[in-house]
């Protein structure tokens, strides 16, 4: 019954949306619907301080396509987030435990903005999110700082990767053999600027050496990947 009554307000939810957005989106903010999707619920959203109003729209991307959007409306404006149907229209959209990025758009000013969400979470279809704030006051730059430590290092059987960083950006920790098999992912998510500590437990890998790379997508204009990499030392 939970579920019917679920997937019944998914449908009203689409009835009342094709009648109350005031204005047709943004070109750079059309999607295409598709049967597989996720509400994002933003509380707040700010534009250099100030509320958006409702000529001003919100998106969701994945790697520069848009996956959604909708008209601002007030606190807990409803985002749907659409998924890779596997349909040639849904080509390229989101996939389960991707995260979305933002955009605003300031009607005002005709401006697009990337904003960034003060907490996000990872795309599944059928879900439901809340993300407090979307924000553009600290746009994200390329960072001068990027440091990486490893300690101890010959380790056994667990090590803390600290990474130092002054950009927020999307992460994904991962440990390869000598060979360049994937092994391990240790973290795969949202990264704010600052000191993160991670650790990695080794215990079921033999003695060898390895390879800790950092994949980097960072939040600015143009998206940008950076790459770290760092070599490991199991001893036993």
């Amino acid at each position: 019954m939970f579920y019917l009554i679920r997937n019944l307000s998914f449908l009203i939810y689409l009835f009342l949306i094709s009648f109350s957005f005031p204005q047709d989106p943004p070109e750079q903010f059309q999607y295409n619907q598709s049967t597989l999707q996720a509400f994002y619920y933003i509380g707040i959203a700010e534009v250099e301080g100030e509320d958006p109003t409702e000529d001003d729209w919100i998106a969701a991307f994945r790697d520069n396509i848009c996956v959604g959007s909708a008209p601002w409306q007030g606190q807990f404006t409803t985002l749907p987030v659409m998924g890779d149907s596997g349909q040639q229209w849904t080509v390229g959209y989101m996939q389960n435990g991707e995260y979305p990025e933002y955009q605003i758009f300031d009607h005002s000013e005709n401006q697009f903005t990337t904003a960034i969400p003060s907490n996000n979470f990872a795309w599944f279809n059928n879900a439901f999110f809340t993300i407090d704030m979307l924000d553009i006051n600290h746009i994200a730059t390329i960072p001068e700082i990027f440091e990486i430590s490893v300690y101890p290092n010959p380790f056994n059987p667990e090590t803390t990767i600290s990474i130092q960083h002054d950009s927020a950006g999307f992460i994904q920790i991962q440990i390869f053999d000598i060979s360049g098999q994937l092994i391990d992912n240790i973290y795969s998510g949202f990264a704010h600027p600052g000191n993160q500590i991670y650790k990695w437990k080794a215990d079921k890998f033999p003695t060898g050496l390895y390879f800790l790379c950092i994949f980097i997508d960072y939040i600015s204009f143009t998206k940008s990947r950076k790459i770290h990499t760092k070599k490991l030392v199991i001893l036993k």
